[in-house]
């Protein structure tokens, strides 16, 4: 069952359940040392300090190569999730989803994961959600691959 009815408006906020997001790796540890193809390590899912929710881009109006080329300056991956799965990660009392956020670099093409704890204010939950996305992810591009020729 979808999330969103057929019927909510088109700029209704939150994504539906069958949709994808990419997840971009801007630091090196979000990377699996052992295998750089594996999906992205639980620090990737780890809100920073100054951070409301976690940054993804839907693959529905972002394409992995405008993620590649121009979210960040080098990427060291991107990764993909589907939002009912993030939707269905439970942790106790929280309650995750993933929204539409407006960017003036990124018209339409940014969402945020909301509902994660910051690791100081609840280092279990915060942890544990992180572990959980983690093994949600998929591996979509790493920086030593060729940049995608996609487009959306």
């Amino acid at each position: 069952m979808s999330h969103l009815s057929s019927e909510s408006p088109p700029d209704q906020k939150a994504l539906r359940d069958e949709e994808f997001v990419y997840r971009l790796g801007r630091r090196a540890g979000f990377l699996n040392q052992e295998d750089k193809n594996r999906p992205f390590t639980p620090a990737a899912f780890l809100l920073d300090d100054d951070e409301e929710g976690l940054s993804v881009f839907p693959t529905e109006t972002c394409s992995l190569k405008y993620a590649v080329q121009n979210i960040l300056d080098r990427p060291h991956g991107v990764d993909s999730l589907q939002v009912g799965a993030i939707r269905a990660v439970r942790v106790e009392g929280l309650t995750l989803d993933v929204v539409r956020k407006e960017d003036q670099k990124h018209p339409g093409k940014h969402a945020e994961i909301v509902g994660l704890p910051h690791i100081k204010d609840d280092e279990r939950r915060a942890n544990r959600a992180a572990e959980l996305l983690a093994k949600l992810s998929h591996s979509e591009w790493r920086r030593k691959d060729p940049i995608p020729d996609d487009e959306v």
